[in-house]
């Protein structure tokens, strides 16, 4: 049987970059009609009610599943001819540097609520690993961060703060497009795709979250709703 269990946050590898023209790798199809599996689930009127007390909302639902659509369009659409993309580092600089502050805002009320350096609860945080060293460090970090609020409560958080660092998070993955340079347009649609999987696996990532919270593996009556949500039915994610 498949492990669908996700990989916990830091720790999610990259999708696998397609070889040649093939617009979407196998590992991306999976992801997709993983977190289609999981929202359709979602969808159901028995788990709405307790899935919105953690953010988890019809209107998140139908956020995923408009990724999805995007994704699926962006995986028929790559071809190989050639297109020009202007450099732009100093928007990818500003809209990076948007982020780590809303970023570093966040770690600050979680060492709040985490005093001990040892807490294992700053972790999820990326508090004291060096996360704007590089592109893909920053974005993992933002990813996961966005991934333990959804389960986290900490001291000062504000109703538009998560929307805050998605849409800054948002707006530094779409700065890469005019960072690039010259390109053949498979090459950039493979990235557009790379970038939808990953919206689509955060948000899958975090409607599993909640329902690890909801329905803990340490109840046994919980493990028919946690396969329904393609979970261990007797172990919570880590």
């Amino acid at each position: 049987m498949e492990n669908t269990t996700p990989t916990p946050p830091g720790d999610t590898p990259e999708p696998a970059t397609p070889h040649g023209n093939a617009p979407i790798s196998k590992a991306q199809t999976e992801e997709l009609q993983l977190a289609r599996d999981v929202a359709d689930i979602a969808s159901k009127i028995e788990y709405a009610a307790a899935l919105a007390t953690e953010g988890i909302d019809a209107a998140f639902v139908t956020g995923l599943l408009d990724k999805i659509k995007e994704a699926d369009a962006l995986a028929g659409g790559a071809t190989g001819s050639t297109v020009d993309k202007e450099t732009d580092t100093r928007s990818e600089a500003s809209c990076k540097r948007k982020l780590l502050v809303l970023v570093g805002k966040i770690q600050s009320r979680a060492k709040q609520k985490y005093e001990s350096r040892d807490d294992p609860g700053r972790k999820r945080y990326y508090i004291g690993e060096r996360i704007a060293d590089n592109r893909d460090q920053t974005m993992t970090a933002a990813k996961a961060i966005l991934v333990a609020l959804a389960t986290d409560t900490l001291p000062g958080m504000k109703p538009e703060d998560v929307p805050a660092l998605q849409k800054a998070l948002d707006d530094y993955q779409k700065s890469k497009i005019s960072q690039v340079g010259d390109q053949s347009k498979a090459t950039t649609g493979r990235s557009l795709l790379d970038e939808k999987v990953h919206a689509v696996m955060s948000d899958r990532r975090r409607i599993q979250f909640a329902v690890d919270g909801l329905w803990s593996a340490l109840v046994p009556g919980n493990a028919g709703i946690r396969v329904e949500f393609k979970l261990s039915p007797h172990h919570a994610l880590h």
